[in-house]
């Protein structure tokens, strides 16, 4: 499997399971035959690209095949982005990726924005091999040193039962957040790349799992049981 404004970048999506079975909404492979290496287009549901958006070979994270955004000759300004739409519910879930930026340049930004307004629900800012953290459309500064040239596994968990959410780079937690967060009721996960005349993004393995919240998944055991009482 393959895992990535304020006016830059960004990524949301959203899921839907079982509370005992966590499971996959959205997972980008980037893999053949399910996409087919050159322009990313409307490929498996992306909803808008600039030209600078491809599938492309020229290592991958894993496997044979990732996302490459890249400003040089895209005939759409100074950016490149890719958009893709996702339902979502209110629940647990974590949100896992690999990006790597070609040099200091690159102003790469991976982020959930809410569609209604395109407010930034989360993501995560990287700049001159700094990373930054977005909440609530705010930009927070954190100690991490992300190295270009290399991928970085970048992750969020959010829990709104404990009105959390953590966010990883490397495995290492970088920020918590805490609190009432906004609804996020419909999301759009979208990668763009800034500010780079002549480097790129790659983006890899991307996947968002989740599990309804406990109450959510009361009411539907409750449901369940009332039904099968119904039968008898």
């Amino acid at each position: 499997m393959k895992t990535v404004s304020t006016s830059i970048a960004s990524a949301a999506v959203v899921l839907a399971a079982s509370w005992t079975t966590a499971s996959a909404s959205f997972v980008g492979s980037f893999e053949a035959p399910t996409y087919v290496a050159g322009p990313l287009g409307a490929q498996e549901g992306w909803q808008y690209t600039t030209p600078g958006v491809t599938i492309d070979t020229a290592g991958p994270k894993s496997g044979s095949q990732h996302i490459r955004l890249s400003v040089t000759n895209t005939g759409d300004g100074p950016y490149a982005a890719a958009v893709h739409a996702v339902p979502y519910a209110d629940s647990l879930y974590s949100a896992s990726m690999w990006v790597r930026a070609s040099s200091t340049n690159e102003l790469c930004v991976v982020e959930a924005k809410r569609d209604s307004d395109w407010r930034s629900m989360w993501g995560f800012w990287m700049a001159g091999g700094n990373l930054n953290i977005i909440r609530n459309d705010m930009l927070i500064a954190t100690d991490a040193v992300l190295p270009v040239g290399e991928y970085h596994h970048l992750e969020v968990m959010y829990n709104p039962v404990a009105k959390t959410r953590i966010f990883y780079a490397n495995g290492t937690e970088v920020y918590r957040a805490t609190g009432v967060f906004q609804s996020m009721i419909s999301e759009s996960l979208h990668v763009t790349l800034n500010n780079s005349p002549t480097g790129f993004m790659d983006v890899d393995d991307i996947s968002f799992t989740a599990v309804p919240a406990p109450g959510i998944a009361g009411m539907m055991c409750i449901g369940t049981l009332m039904a099968a009482r119904r039968k008898r």
